[in-house]
Parts: C-alpha cells; sequence; structure tokens
C-alpha cells in the first residue's frame, strides 16, 4: 500500500476507507442489481441534505429537501441533541490502519454518541452498525452510544439507536479485507 509519487518525489500509503472495507468484506453484494443512475441520483439528495446539516442552513434545498431538514431539526430537539462536532475525519492506527468521516458527535443528556445521517429509501442496519464501530474504535475517547438520525423521503423521520459491532469482530474484519485485497 506504499505508493510513490515520482513528481512530488513523495511516498504515501494508501489507507482504505470504512466504507471500502465495509462493502469489500462484510456486505460486497448491497447494491447489486440497483442501477447506477438510481445510486448517483440518491447520493446526489443525501449529499445536498448532509451539507445543509453541516451548515445549518436550508438555504439552498428544495420544498422536499426542506420538510427533511425541518425534521432533522425537529428530532435533534425532541432527543436533547447536542451536536459536539459535525463531518469529522478519523483514522484509526492499528496493525491495519483505515480512515473515515463520521457525520456527528453529540452529547445526549450526558453520553457521548455517535450519530449517522441517512437519507436513504430503506435501513441497512448492518452496513450501520458496522460503519459507526468502525468509527467509534478509531476515536480515542469513549463513545457510549451509536445511532442513526434516518430522513426518508417517504415515511416519518426517525432516531434509532445502532448496535455496536465488538471491536474483536472489527480488528477480523480488518484481517480479512487485508487477505482480499494481497
Amino acid at each position: 500500500m506504499l505508493k510513490f509519487d515520482s513528481e512530488k518525489h513523495q511516498y504515501y500509503m494508501e489507507i482504505p476507507s470504512v466504507t471500502q472495507i465495509i462493502r469489500s468484506v462484510v456486505l460486497p453484494n448491497q447494491y447489486d442489481g440497483v442501477p447506477q443512475h438510481i445510486l448517483d441520483k440518491a447520493a446526489e439528495w443525501g449529499t445536498a441534505i448532509h451539507d445543509a446539516i453541516e451548515r445549518d442552513s436550508s438555504v439552498m434545498l428544495d420544498e422536499e429537501q426542506t420538510l427533511l431538514f425541518n425534521s432533522y431539526k425537529k428530532l435533534v430537539d425532541e432527543h436533547h441533541i447536542k451536536i459536539i462536532k459535525k463531518e469529522q475525519m478519523v483514522f484509526y492506527d492499528g496493525e491495519i490502519k483505515y480512515a473515515g468521516t463520521y457525520d456527528c458527535l453529540a452529547d445526549i443528556l450526558g453520553a457521548k454518541v455517535l450519530i449517522d445521517i441517512k437519507t436513504t429509501y430503506k435501513l441497512d442496519l448492518d452496513y450501520l452498525s458496522y460503519q459507526l464501530s468502525f468509527y467509534a474504535m478509531a476515536i480515542p475517547e469513549k463513545i457510549d452510544a451509536l445511532y442513526v438520525l434516518w430522513l426518508p423521503k417517504k415515511g416519518k423521520a426517525k432516531f434509532i439507536k445502532i448496535d455496536r459491532v465488538p471491536d474483536e469482530i472489527l480488528k477480523e474484519t480488518l484481517k480479512r479485507y487485508k487477505e482480499s485485497i494481497c
């Protein structure tokens, strides 16, 4: 995974993302059968909502997206979520390294929690469990719980607790990932 950029005369390491690891080892067929144009459109939709949440402003959203943004604000108030950090990169410096960007670190009534924001049609709880658990393992401070704030286009927005994958299983998943790329 060590690379050399001859133009800059620099060495660097390619570090896999949490998403790469999960899609390679845990859920390799997650989006089989879904046309790429559908995935692209969904990604564009979700990115717009994420950007608005990060800016804490719905100014650039259309009417339908603004409804979801307002649902987000309502859930934050209802669940006493105090945002500590948004969109932070994390790096795991273990035997097998990885990186990722979590959506939100928050305080809920004294508990430190990681929250992922999803705008998907359907929630993939297995994916979320691995995703948030990998982020939590990379954060040096203790994380008390994992949640998803789900903002589907159709249906009611929900705040759902996510089960944490034990670190031992995550480390085994990292070994399987390393074996798959060698």
